[in-house]
């Protein structure tokens, strides 16, 4: 489902909480763009707090990872080690953050099942994990649609969430294929 023209669709979202920092990530890896946006507000962030030393990242990405030189970017201008909790359905996704755990060995990979297990391991107060999964939840189906801003949960659930942003992305994947012959 490409962007209206001159409409540039983010392929990274993230958000500042208090003691953590959620980003989100699509099939598709972050343009250089979207990264350098992301680290300038991690820069921001510890500017005004050095809160980013003791925040934790909570990753939830449909498979997309930072590439080599993006992964360098964040190390050069953040040489801390954080604790970082990486949800995905995906095993190459998580296999990748075995391989990332050999530099940084607070990384760790939850399956979307093991959401709760994440937060607890970022040392999230559980009074926050569904104002969290929400957050998650919108920026989400903010990445697959496109357009921003909050959405009503009503009565659906975060899994019905999940499940209707998976099926928006494959359609969006499947348009993008089919306008790109």
């Amino acid at each position: 489902m490409g962007s209206p023209a001159g409409v540039r669709t983010p392929t990274l979202l993230y958000y500042l909480a208090p003691r953590l920092v959620i980003m989100v990530h699509g099939s598709v890896p972050p343009t250089n763009a979207d990264w350098e946006a992301y680290l300038d507000a991690l820069e921001a962030m510890r500017s005004k707090t050095d809160a980013i030393e003791d925040a934790g990242l909570l990753v939830v990405t449909d498979g997309s990872n930072p590439s080599a030189s993006q992964r360098e970017a964040m190390n050069r201008r953040f040489p801390i080690k954080i604790r970082v909790a990486v949800v995905t359905a995906s095993v190459v996704a998580r296999g990748a953050v075995t391989i990332f755990s050999w530099f940084n060995p607070l990384i760790r990979a939850f399956t979307p099942t093991d959401f709760g297990d994440a937060l607890k391991y970022l040392g999230v107060d559980p009074s926050r994990y569904v104002e969290i999964r929400g957050r998650v939840a919108d920026m989400r189906l903010e990445l697959a649609t496109g357009v921003s801003g909050q959405h009503p949960v009503g009565d659906t659930t975060v899994p019905q969430l999940d499940a209707v942003v998976t099926r928006l992305s494959k359609l969006r994947e499947d348009l993008e294929r089919r306008r790109a012959r």
